[in-house]
């Protein structure tokens, strides 16, 4: 089965859809297509936000992440400006989740450049079973919803 970087999948307590980052299965070099390739996620996850819904959660994994799949600060950097300029109403909640004590720094490197709203939006290590249905919830992070990627019904559903 493919392991994907990115995934939309569920709907977190207040009915907002979830999109999951796994910067560990990054299998690319860093580019600006990363970039637009979030935006493109980002836009698929507010076509698919429930009629009164306007914003959105990620959660972003570090389970598997390294020193050599981390996003750079820049590439950090570049990230949080486009969702603090162009998504700041859409982003609901950011949460990172297994950040292991090594990549704590990287945060602290990036806080500076979190405006006040933003920072107020993000959670480290939460208990996800208090933002998000049990069975809403992958399977990775000890939820019910166990899925099998099945890339031609997922797809069809992502870009319809």
């Amino acid at each position: 089965m493919p392991q994907l970087h990115s995934i939309l999948n569920g709907f977190d307590n207040q009915g907002r859809p979830i999109i999951y980052m796994r910067p560990g299965r990054e299998n690319t070099e860093t580019s600006p297509r990363q970039l637009r390739h979030l935006v493109w996620w980002l836009e698929r996850a507010k076509d698919m936000m429930p009629p009164g819904q306007d914003s959105l959660v990620i959660i972003v994994d570090y389970k598997s992440t390294t020193l050599r799949t981390n996003p750079s600060i820049s590439v950090a950097r570049k990230v949080l400006h486009i969702l603090q300029q162009h998504y700041v109403e859409t982003l609901g909640r950011a949460l990172v989740v297994n950040l292991p004590m090594i990549l704590n720094f990287f945060y602290k490197g990036i806080s500076p450049f979190l405006d006040p709203v933003t920072r107020d939006k993000m959670r480290f290590n939460p208990d996800l079973f208090e933002l998000i249905p049990r069975e809403q919830l992958d399977a990775d992070f000890g939820g019910d919803y166990d899925w099998e990627f099945e890339p031609n019904s997922y797809w069809e559903q992502i870009v319809a």
